[in-house]
């Protein structure tokens, strides 16, 4: 069967049988969602069915029950997932849709729909998810240079066993500068490194706020016979046979 044809209209494909957008990578996702294109249930159905709906660095999900979580614990997750993709190259936070486990991924198995409860959705907040995640990441606002696109998808009971609910997403530039996050008291920094959103070190931080460090700076230093060694004493199991090899290297940042 051929292909409906297909036509780009501000650098998404559309398809013309149908009038909706072809989304072929997390990337246009991404950019769809940035310009306040909506997303139908339809439209995120044919993504994550496609080859450009694996987690990585535009896309994350998260199942239903993330929400679960305590009123902190929740709300530090949209929180650290904006932030993350705000220091990168910005993204999209899916809430209600469950990624498959390694051994369903090697069978091929793709992202499936796990939508929110709406009764539980009201529970957070009678307003909405939508007016919720605003109020969540408002403090966030003037470090992204405006508010992240927040939409809400609605399921509704399907051949495909689909219960009625709830799909959150959450799309999010890249920040003019870095966006920090209160944790445990104090600023944390979080990037999107690959498919997670990770901490990293406020000295690396600084660092590049001050410019002293552009980049990972790597040297290689030449130790000797008797550090290599100690080195080997202080972090191996002592009843592991103790390598003889000739003097080796120490790598530093």
């Amino acid at each position: 069967m051929s292909k409906a044809p297909a036509e780009a209209v501000a650098g998404v494909f559309y398809d013309l049988a149908m009038d909706t957008p072809v989304i072929s990578s997390a990337r246009e996702l991404r950019d769809l969602l940035l310009r306040d294109d909506p997303l139908t249930l339809e439209d995120l159905r044919r993504f994550i069915e496609g080859p450009g709906a694996t987690e990585g660095l535009y896309v994350d999900y998260k199942a239903a029950d993330e929400l679960h979580k305590s009123d902190k614990d929740r709300k530090h997750t949209i929180r650290q997932y904006v932030a993350a993709f705000a220091n990168s190259e910005g993204g999209v936070l899916f809430i209600g849709v469950k990624e498959p486990t390694d051994d369903d991924r090697k069978k091929g198995k793709k992202p499936f729909i796990d939508p929110i409860d709406p009764v539980f959705a009201t529970s957070i907040d009678k307003n909405g998810l939508k007016q919720w995640t605003a109020q969540v990441t408002r403090d966030l606002v003037g470090a992204l240079g405006g508010p992240p696109r927040i939409s809400v998808i609605h399921t509704k009971p399907t051949d495909d066993e689909t219960p009625t609910g709830q799909i959150l997403l959450v799309a999010v530039p890249r920040a003019p500068s870095l966006v920090s996050v209160i944790n445990k008291g104090a600023p944390a920094y979080y990037f999107r490194i690959e498919d997670q959103a990770r901490e990293v070190p406020r000295t690396l931080v600084v660092d590049l706020l001050l410019g002293r460090r552009s980049v990972p700076h790597l040297t290689v230093e030449p130790v000797g016979q008797a550090t290599a060694e100690r080195h080997l004493v202080e972090h191996s199991d002592p009843r592991r046979h103790r390598s003889k090899r000739s003097p080796t290297t120490r790598l530093t940042f």
